[in-house]
């Protein structure tokens, strides 16, 4: 996962790699949800699908064999300072994917 503050607009570009290293060529897919935690006007506050995307409430949905590139851009409310990104995968196979990864927030340049 990266991020980068788009300095032309307001908000950010993401960039996730989805892989997984089973030894078959079978099809996975599912959904990626994720969820910023932050501070904002001095409290504790986490952003989830609906407040990154608006009019989103739902993740992003994958299916890929070998791997998966997925990229876009967000906004992030007035005022919030990001501290980190949460990504959570949920597959929806038979066999239920479940993976979830932290990244710290990366530090202005």
């Amino acid at each position: 996962f990266d991020v980068k503050h788009d300095t032309e607009q307001a908000g950010y570009w993401y960039q996730l790699v989805l892989t997984h290293d089973l030894k078959n060529d079978k099809v996975i897919s599912g959904m990626v949800t994720v969820s910023v935690s932050g501070e904002q006007h001095g409290r504790s506050r986490e952003l989830h699908a609906h407040d990154l995307w608006p009019g989103s409430d739902h993740g992003i949905v994958f299916r890929f064999k070998h791997f998966q590139r997925v990229e876009g851009r967000f906004v992030l409310p007035d005022g919030f300072s990001p501290h980190s990104v949460t990504i959570h995968v949920i597959g929806t196979d038979e066999q239920e994917l479940a993976a979830e990864r932290t990244f710290s927030w990366p530090q202005p340049a």
